[in-house]
Formats: C-alpha cells, sequence, structure tokens
C-alpha cells in the first residue's frame, strides 16, 4: 500500500463517511465549534475605553474637564431632542378669555368667566 506524503484537497479519505446526512451533521458540529463561537465573541473586548472628554490630556484642569463634558452633555441632549423647546421668557403671560391672570380674581376663574 502506498502512503500518500501530502493531503489533496478535494480528495476523499478512505475513512470519511459516504453518506451525506453524517457529512452534514459533521459540517454543522464544526461550524457550531467555529463559527459560532467567533460570531458570539464578535463584538467584545475586555478593554474598557475611556471616553471622557478631556481624560487623557494632562495639561486642562479638572475644572476645564468637567466644563468641557458638560457641553459635550448639553449638546447631544440637544441633539436627541425631539422637539426644540427654548427657555420660557418671562414675557410669556397666561391668558383666560382674553384677559391676564393676574388680572382676574378667584371666583371669576371658578364660574369660568373672564370673557364679559
Amino acid at each position: 500500500v502506498e502512503r500518500k506524503r501530502h493531503d489533496v484537497v478535494g480528495q476523499r479519505k478512505p475513512r470519511a463517511p459516504k453518506s451525506s446526512s453524517a457529512a452534514r451533521k459533521r459540517s454543522e458540529a464544526e461550524r457550531r465549534e467555529t463559527l459560532a463561537v467567533e460570531y458570539r465573541n464578535q463584538h467584545r473586548s475586555n478593554v474598557l475605553i475611556d471616553g471622557r472628554f478631556g481624560e487623557a490630556d494632562d495639561n486642562l484642569p479638572a475644572e476645564e474637564k468637567h466644563y468641557a463634558r458638560l457641553q459635550r452633555e448639553r449638546l447631544r441632549q440637544a441633539r436627541s431632542s425631539k422637539f426644540a423647546l427654548e427657555e420660557p421668557s418671562a414675557a410669556v403671560e397666561l391668558t383666560h378669555g382674553g384677559r391676564s391672570l393676574g388680572e382676574l380674581e378667584d371666583d371669576e376663574l371658578a364660574r369660568g368667566g373672564g370673557g364679559g
């Protein structure tokens, strides 16, 4: 019996089963051992990246770092906000029936009056 020095790709080995179900089962097991493990660990890493602003810069004082982080947080909140709400100004006044709520008496408000 002549022994081969190297395996030839695609050539069936004599001990390999010829049934397709056994070959399918073997290939699925092989995929589970290799590809499934790689897929599970795809986005995992044991490294913590410090993404805080200015943390790597030793020249910035702690107060400046805190201020810069606060600015970035406010920008992030503004971008994620669904509505562009502004700060309420003092000029906005609540009214009822066209009259200022400050002008109306409590009994008028209880009656629903104010419109005349």
